[in-house]
């Protein structure tokens, strides 16, 4: 998700695509960014032009109840503001030709046409302090076709003549809340034996694949050094087992034990903390190298120092928490401290170092979190939606960790 300085973010990039577009126009031309009233006033107006507007916006009634990213089954959070965006791109010729006008249009209609999707390079540096470039949904450019009447009515509104035009839509925009959400505790225990339900449908498809990655004690996230078990069906064979990460990829990783139906693979040093998927792939026959399918697992982060620790509440009753992490965190990740119950976000983090980080290395982080009354709070960190271990399941029945816990005094 984002912050608001996204949608000047897109306005922006818009901008830069086309400018970048109408470099070849015979005679150069201007991209701006104005009301079309004013679109023509100095320092444009000189050479041919196109004038970039938004004019309005809506919502995206797909994302607009949907659970932000960050929250978790069980935990109220607020969801994102999804915005669609609504352009209105005119076009002006060098002396008001209209075939000028027309020819840099086309240009401007081919580009949007070839470069349907913004990438997050596009957005990254553009305006400081945007984080639009983070957002997991991509960034689409559509045509939105409207009727005579619908232009007249737009170009009425403007107050001014109307132009040789076209409109597009942009979606989507996730602007993140600002609200606190609710995050309870894991529960220790679900009924007497402290099963789940396990149902198989379907029949044993004939090549390699991975149905359930099973955990040490029924973690619910895997840390450096945890053995994971791959089991499914055709895995005999396999060599290797393959990570991959939005922000990194290691592989292929020797597995320690390898059969038909099951193949274990030690989780590696280093490896950054979120969301990632795991596949077995096998030798190559003069060709790429044969893989199963992906499964998703999640990487916990862990607090390596910094816990149990005693704090004093600062005279605006704001405290300082100071914790080592580890595997490393990177620059793009969301991370997230978690006291009790409550969702304060993270406020003045140490540097991340940049992407990608060495095996081992770990992450000096500080959080200053507001409005804490005195009290003992079990400690969680949250980078990019994956909790930090809280809960000791090693033990019948499960415990919290007492180790994980902060004093406010």
């Amino acid at each position: 998700m984002s912050g608001p300085l996204a949608v000047a973010t897109v306005t922006s990039a818009l901008q830069q695509l086309l400018t970048a577009a109408l470099r070849t126009v015979p005679g150069g031309a201007d991209v701006s960014a104005r009301a079309p009233d004013r679109a023509r006033e100095a320092p444009f107006g000189a050479k041919s032009q196109v004038n970039v507007f938004l004019y309005h916006t809506t919502l995206d009634a797909a994302w607009r109840n949907q659970e932000p990213p960050d929250v978790k089954p069980g935990e109220s959070g607020f969801p994102p503001l999804p915005l669609v965006l609504h352009y209105l791109l005119s076009a002006y010729g060098q002396g008001d030709d209209e075939i000028k006008a027309q020819t840099v249009l086309g240009h401007a209609l081919g580009v949007l046409h070839d470069h349907p999707v913004l990438g997050r390079e596009e957005f990254e540096g553009l305006l400081a302090g945007s984080d639009l470039h983070t957002q997991l949904e991509r960034i689409r450019i559509t045509p939105q076709p409207l009727t005579v009447d619908e232009l007249t009515k737009l170009w009425t509104a403007f107050q001014t003549n109307a132009r040789l035009s076209a409109c597009y839509e942009v979606s989507v925009v996730l602007l993140s809340s600002t609200r606190t959400a609710r995050t309870p505790l894991p529960v220790l225990r679900r009924g007497e034996r402290d099963t789940g339900a396990d149902a198989r449908v379907g029949t044993v498809p004939p090549f390699p694949t991975i149905e359930h990655v099973r955990l040490p004690n029924g973690e619910p996230a895997a840390i450096a050094g945890d053995v994971l078990a791959l089991t499914g069906h055709h895995l005999a064979g396999a060599t290797g087992v393959v990570f991959t990460h939005p922000l990194a990829t290691l592989g292929p990783r020797p597995p320690t034990s390898v059969t038909d139906n099951e193949v274990t693979v030690t989780v590696p040093t280093g490896f950054p903390a979120g969301t990632c998927t795991v596949a077995v792939v096998f030798p190559a026959a003069g060709g790429p190298v044969p893989m199963s399918n992906a499964q998703p697992l999640a990487i916990a982060p862990r607090i390596v120092d910094g816990l149990p620790a005693v704090v004093q509440r600062a005279p605006d009753g704001s405290v300082r928490v100071d914790l080592k992490c580890a595997p490393a965190m990177h620059a793009e990740q969301q991370v997230l401290l978690l006291l009790g119950e409550g969702h304060p976000r993270l406020r003045s983090p140490r540097p991340a170092p940049p992407p990608p980080a060495p095996p081992g290395r770990e992450t000096d982080l500080r959080f200053v979190v507001p409005d804490v009354e005195p009290g003992e709070y079990l400690v969680r960190l949250r980078v990019d939606g994956v909790d930090s271990r809280l809960v000791d399941r090693r033990v019948v029945p499960p415990v919290f960790d007492r180790n994980q816990r902060v004093t406010v005094t």
